[in-house]
């Protein structure tokens, strides 16, 4: 059984998997300026947009889905 939830007192992300062997992760999005989940959040959206732009420019022209790019590494840089 797989539970995903956020927490609405923190921010925080869970995602819970019973199985051998189980698996509970948690995930609290921030920045270095102390902003809060709510910018961080926005930063991991966007990087993958961004990382992903080289590749759109270089794809033939027409409608794109994410399953025509490759997977979008980071690149150090937003």
């Amino acid at each position: 059984m797989v539970r995903a939830y956020r927490s609405r007192r923190d921010a925080t992300y869970r995602v819970d998997i019973e199985g051998d062997p189980d698996i509970h992760c948690s995930m609290t999005l921030g920045d270095p300026e102390g902003n809060g989940a709510g910018r961080g959040a926005m930063a991991a959206t966007a990087m993958r947009v961004v990382n992903a732009v080289p590749y759109v420019v270089d794809a033939p022209a027409g409608l794109l889905s994410s399953l025509d790019l490759p997977i979008t590494p980071p690149r150090h840089a937003l």
